[in-house]
């Protein structure tokens, strides 16, 4: 750890806080580490870190509104047919992680993995991720069945879910996180392009 003290040092990023926070809750546990040390840490004052993240949680998944955001934009542009396309491509705004992104998505995915609190609530992110993705294209291609675009969602989505477990394990992934997800998926993508028009 740095150590820096109070004070917001140039160049201290939304990054750079979250990556020393995730080494923090790595090695003293969730529970254990306040804003306050994380914001000691990483040389900010408290009043910077609270105007960067209101809770802990947010320090983890404070990409998630952004993404919901390009999730939806995702779905109201492009082509609408086929339907199984659309939701892949509703799921892969989701999965928009570069190779130098890995370890701290890496880091992330062990800490939710140890800690029941995050585990839930990285759960109830991805409910509100494949519900968005629902919504978006049962509003895009009304004439689908609902029923059936939400079959198609959850098992695409449990694909993509499976592959960001791999990608995280790599030691070193050699292509982002969206390109593996998209390779993963294709079977399943064309095995199911049948099901909705």
């Amino acid at each position: 750890m740095n150590g820096r003290g109070p004070g917001r040092p140039r160049g201290t990023s939304h990054a750079e806080i979250r990556d020393i926070a995730l080494e923090l809750f790595l090695e003293q546990g969730y529970a254990a580490t306040s804003l306050v040390s994380i914001a000691r840490e990483a040389g900010v004052s408290r009043t910077t870190l609270f105007a960067y993240f209101r809770t802990k949680r947010d320090i983890i998944w404070a990409d998630h509104d952004l993404r919901a955001a390009d999730i939806d934009h995702a779905l109201d542009s492009g082509p609408t047919h086929p339907v199984v396309e659309l939701i892949q491509r509703g799921l892969l705004v989701n999965a928009h992680y570069g190779v130098e992104e890995h370890a701290a998505l890496a880091a992330r995915m062990r800490l939710t993995e140890r800690e029941d609190e995050l585990r839930a609530y990285a759960t109830l992110i991805a409910q509100d991720t494949s519900e968005r993705v629902l919504r978006g294209v049962i509003r895009r291609v009304p004439e689908a069945d609902p029923a059936m675009i939400g079959l198609v969602s959850a098992a695409l989505s449990a694909a993509a879910s499976r592959c960001l477990r791999e990608w995280a394990s790599q030691e070193r992934p050699t292509v982002p996180l969206e390109e593996h997800v998209a390779q993963g998926v294709r079977p399943l993508v064309v095995a199911l392009r049948p099901l909705l028009p």
